[in-house]
């Protein structure tokens, strides 16, 4: 990927391949370069199957390590950026021993999903 297509933009986030920038309407933060180059493999694809040996072959080009733990790793810390991030709808899913794809919802969607989630709540608790 060259220098111009190293930024990714989705309505409820950004992310500057260069810089590793990952900004929302709420937040910015700066990824460690191994992050910044795990969103952008699975971001390139949103809603994708992205296989672990797709990952380790860009992550870790080259080296024979351990990528699993390693790649686990990663994905759990870039969950966490992307909760730190405030990135709503957002989500990294994994597929069981084949790999990840994000989930990018709309804002709209994502918006519905809490007041369904709040509405159950508050039904619940009057089912007490």
């Amino acid at each position: 990927m060259n220098d111009e297509n190293r930024r990714l933009r989705y309505p409820e986030f950004q992310i500057d391949g260069r810089t590793g920038e990952l900004a929302t309407g709420t937040a910015r933060i700066i990824l460690p370069p191994q992050l910044t180059e795990l969103l952008l493999a699975i971001a390139e694809r949103p809603g994708e199957l992205i296989t672990r040996e797709e990952l380790y072959a860009r992550l870790w080009k080259g080296l024979h390590a351990q990528y699993r733990v390693g790649l686990d790793t990663a994905i759990k810390n870039l969950r966490k950026a992307l909760l730190l991030a405030n990135a709503r709808g957002v989500t990294i899913e994994t597929m069981p021993r084949r790999g990840y794809r994000l989930i990018v919802e709309s804002a709209t969607e994502a918006a519905g999903k809490a007041d369904m989630a709040d509405m159950a709540r508050v039904t619940a608790g009057r089912s007490r």
